[in-house]
């Protein structure tokens, strides 16, 4: 029996397990995985160990009624080569139309076996067995918002092009576990976070490694240099039928992306399981935490206390230009600039109790009306929206200075805007 005969066995749920796997496994020179595989005769059944050892992975193949084990042992780049191989030819006779083992569509789709081709090509390229340095890394962007204008509630999930949409069905869970597992990434440097969305839970694990940058020869010995990463292993809930995705992302671009997408996700409770005004904030709260936006800003310190643990917000501005605005509030009450850069709402102030005046913000939200006529009559309009983006983020950092603790504001592109530049809300902090 070949590896590439019994891997066309294995459900895609199987795969994942392989895929995993093989992304783990410069953590232990030993890991252990059963699988299984069930024939139309609830009689016959197969059963799979594999044990890495000494760099090469053993195949332990248990069948019914036999008592010898069949054996296969593969180097460490065999092992890879001939998973890769099985994944990749499976995915092109998919593509061609060709019948396959799977007849069954709930057993997996070819969205998935792709992404496992595209997995198996990111994970198993940093062997335990040397030093690792940056260069043998690709950092990669993490992912996580809820999905816009769709009929039903969904968001995406997933690392660079290995990304998927999954269902958003539950809106009970408890924020407040959800923050404190990610809280935990401040004191252990690593957390696992459960999203229990969609009747099964879908797994996040975040690790901040340091990684080796350059070692420079001196008068003294050899001097080190790290650059700090984050390790993301996403493992999808039973109904998404997709590979476990892991990969190197930028440290503190993961954690602003999941925390933007955790308050997003929670803004959400606006529209369901939050009627009253007065409960309305209630998972947003739930979700707020000094801690992690001081992740993200580089402020946080291990000998600070943090008495504070929780800064509720009473009101949440997102600036989103239109012809007669500049921004809204989580209610949709709109709010706009006059002429002479006075905010045009009287229980609006700074943090000193003084009426906000941005005549600069007034200049740069009155670029957008021929924009929007153009786009409402059916005229072609063009924009330099990187330019015009950078120009709002700087006007945004400069309001959020001025404007109380108890506020949150977010930055989002106008609805004319397609370029993609802003794809989804930004947090100013």
């Amino acid at each position: 029996m070949s590896v590439s005969l019994y891997f066309n066995t294995i459900k895609l749920q199987q795969i994942s397990l392989i895929t995993k796997f093989i992304s783990t496994y410069n953590s232990s020179n030993s890991r252990y995985y059963i699988l299984e595989e069930r024939s139309k005769s609830e009689y016959v059944s197969y059963r799979v160990r594999i044990q890495m050892d000494n760099f090469c992975y053993t195949w332990r193949i248990f069948t019914p009624n036999e008592p010898k084990v069949t054996c296969m042992t593969f180097s460490l780049q065999d092992y890879l080569d001939t998973i890769k191989m099985c994944v990749n030819s499976l995915c092109k006779v998919w593509e061609n139309g060709a019948s396959t083992a799977y007849t069954y569509t709930l057993d997996c789709g070819i969205d998935g076996i792709r992404m496992c081709s595209k997995q198996l090509n990111v994970s198993g390229v940093t062997p335990g067995y040397y030093t690792l340095m940056t260069n043998d890394i690709k950092t990669e962007m993490f992912t996580f918002y809820p999905v816009k204008d769709k009929f039903v509630d969904q968001y995406t999930i997933g690392i660079g092009d290995r990304r998927y949409e999954t269902f958003l069905t539950l809106w009970d869970n408890d924020y407040k576990q959800i923050r404190h597992q990610f809280e935990m990434l401040a004191y252990t440097q690593k957390a696992e976070i459960e999203l229990f969305f969609d009747m099964s839970e879908t797994v996040l694990k975040i690790e901040r490694r340091s990684v080796l940058d350059q070692m420079i020869k001196t008068e003294d010995g050899t001097s080190f240099k790290y650059k700090e990463y984050a390790l993301v292993e996403v493992i999808p809930n039973r109904f998404a039928k997709m590979p476990i995705i892991k990969g190197y992302c930028d440290y503190k671009k993961t954690v602003k992306a999941f925390y933007e997408g955790l308050l997003s996700l929670a803004m959400a409770n606006f529209m369901h399981g939050y009627p009253h005004d007065h409960e309305r904030m209630l998972a947003y709260n739930k979700i707020k935490s000094p801690i992690i936006e001081h992740l993200i800003t580089g402020n946080y310190r291990d000998d600070t206390s943090y008495e504070t643990r929780q800064q509720i917000v009473k009101t949440i501005l997102t600036i989103e230009p239109d012809y007669d605005q500049v921004f809204v509030d989580e209610e949709c009450c709109s709010y706009s600039f006059d002429r002479d850069g006075l905010l045009d709402e009287d229980n609006l102030y700074d943090r000193e109790g003084n009426p906000i005046c941005m005549k600069e913000m007034y200049e740069w939200q009155q670029e957008i009306e021929p924009i929007v006529i153009a786009s409402a009559t059916g005229q072609p309009y063009s924009k330099d929206w990187r330019s015009y983006h950078e120009r709002g983020l700087k006007l945004a950092h400069e309001l959020r200075k001025r404007l109380s603790p108890e506020i949150d504001l977010w930055y989002d592109a106008p609805y004319e805007d397609k370029s993609g530049i802003i794809n989804h809300p930004m947090l100013i902090l």
